[in-house]
């Protein structure tokens, strides 16, 4: 009996001195845990075609199930050769510098557990001047918004037309091909109406945002409508 109980407390000491405490090195993690690492999901957009304006602000969806942190790399693929790309701690990226042509801009997003997603946006740049004349965008497509309800969206506006620059805005619908003037927002629109949105990046370097045409009676939202925007000296 003695002999069966020194055994027992000899096999004891062997277990704890085998044992890898919490936090050593040797202490091995259940593959489990690590396999159940889902790659975040990427979406940087959708491709854009004759943009007129030489910079662009894009903000991409970025969704990680785990809340893991990641990191952000942008890469143009393809392209002219001049452009300068400028990620911000928003997460977006400003392309500035923009020339006429077909542009691949990659963003690589990895997370803490060194999984790798990719996506890509085409830009293609038909560059217009500001100074005199209008601008066209076609087939714009309806979103929602929190205050004004449906709303289509010109890109980047604030970043491309000075302030102080004089502008009208006019829209046509697929079911009217008359131009119709949007006027600038106030309490008493009575249907068709713009608002320029206008933030400034964390880093306080430069302002973005979108120029707003926004529709508060129709119900056939549906349709693909085009935007004008004439400037004037």
């Amino acid at each position: 009996m003695k002999k069966f109980l020194n055994c027992c407390f000899l096999l004891f000491l062997v277990g704890i001195a085998c044992t890898p405490e919490k936090d050593s090195p040797d202490r091995v993690i259940d593959p489990i845990i690590v396999d159940n690492n889902t790659p975040p999901i990427v979406n940087v957009g959708s491709d854009i075609q004759d943009y007129p304006f030489p910079a662009i602000r894009i903000n991409p969806s970025i969704v990680d199930a785990e809340s893991n942190v990641f990191t952000l790399k942008w890469t143009k693929l393809s392209g002219p050769e001049e452009v300068k790309i400028t990620p911000s701690s928003d997460n977006d990226v400003l392309l500035k510098e923009l020339k006429n042509g077909k542009y691949e801009i990659e963003l690589s997003v990895t997370d803490v557990g060194g999984k790798v997603v990719k996506d890509t946006l085409t830009l293609g740049v038909n560059l217009k001047s500001i100074d005199n004349g209008e601008i066209i965008f076609n087939n714009l497509s309806w979103t929602n918004h929190l205050w004004w309800g449906a709303i289509v969206r010109i890109p980047s506006f604030p970043l491309n037309v000075p302030p102080d620059k004089k502008f009208k805005v006019y829209i046509q619908r697929d079911f009217d091909p008359s131009w119709i003037e949007v006027i600038d927002y106030d309490d008493e629109t009575d249907h068709y109406g713009y608002s320029i949105e206008e933030y400034t990046d964390m880093t306080h370097q430069y302002k973005y945002g979108d120029l707003l045409i926004f529709d508060t009676k129709s119900n056939d939202l549906q349709d693909t409508p085009n935007v004008k925007v004439v400037f004037q000296p």
